[in-house]
């Protein structure tokens, strides 16, 4: 995992830093993470590969964030560091 400084914190989840059963949401582990970062405001972004077979309730998931203050799953590292780099 990678952190990366600024005010609130903030930290950047790459593929490598978690394993499929993360985004099967039948087993409640990514909400109750997303929960905690929420509870703390701590930024968070995750990198989801172009090529990554999610359920549906998962892509609605990823949708609903999109613009979420704490977190957001995006297409790249790039744009994921641009976005925990810019100011609350």
């Amino acid at each position: 995992m990678d952190s990366i400084a600024n005010s609130g914190g903030a930290i950047l989840y790459a593929p490598a830093d978690y394993d499929h059963q993360l985004l099967d949401l039948s087993n409640r582990r990514l909400g109750a993470i997303l929960q905690k970062f929420v509870n703390y405001s701590t930024r968070v972004a995750f990198v989801l590969p172009p090529d990554l077979a999610v359920s549906q309730s998962c892509q609605d998931l990823i949708r609903e964030h999109q613009s979420h203050p704490f977190i957001r799953f995006m297409a790249s590292q790039a744009d994921a560091l641009s976005w925990l780099q810019t100011k609350q």
